[in-house]
């Protein structure tokens, strides 16, 4: 069996929140029989941890340059998905931010600004939590074939 611990994460000097978010998921280690449960476990919590982070600390550079490939592959298509929701957010975004935050233009702009940021969100969320699990199961699979 495989296994992440916790004290291995605390001597790499891993953030305190993930130190903490590993601790509060899986006390003081979390171990993995085959390479299908270390995809699962890091796609249920694509969105919790730092996969690069992980990744960059936890395997080794030919492995890294593997997991690399495929987390580029999953940038790009981040990025083509959501360019037209990239567009449509700055429209939304004067020319330029000279303003007071006591001029009718700022309070205009808070006004357009707000729903806009809002409604650019909702369209890449989407995009993000996908390019998050990719991003995960590269990892799982990269830190699986490298510790075999």
């Amino acid at each position: 069996m495989k296994k992440i611990t916790l004290d291995q994460l605390k001597r790499l000097k891993a953030c305190k929140e993930q130190v903490s978010q590993f601790e509060s998921l899986f006390g003081k280690s979390r171990g993995f029989r085959s390479e299908a449960a270390a995809v699962r476990v890091a796609r249920k919590h694509a969105q919790v941890f730092d996969w690069d982070w992980a990744a960059r600390q936890l395997i080794s550079d030919s492995a890294y340059l593997e997991y690399k490939r495929v987390r580029i592959t999953a940038l790009e298509e981040y990025a083509r998905v959501t360019a037209a929701a990239l567009q449509e957010y700055a429209r939304s975004q004067p020319s330029v931010l000279d303003y007071h935050e006591e001029s009718p233009a700022y309070a205009e702009y808070i006004r357009v600004q707000s729903p806009a940021y809002a409604e650019y969100i909702r369209a890449i969320t989407p995009a993000e939590n996908e390019y998050k699990r990719v991003e995960a199961e590269a990892f799982a699979r990269a830190w699986w074939k490298d510790t075999e």
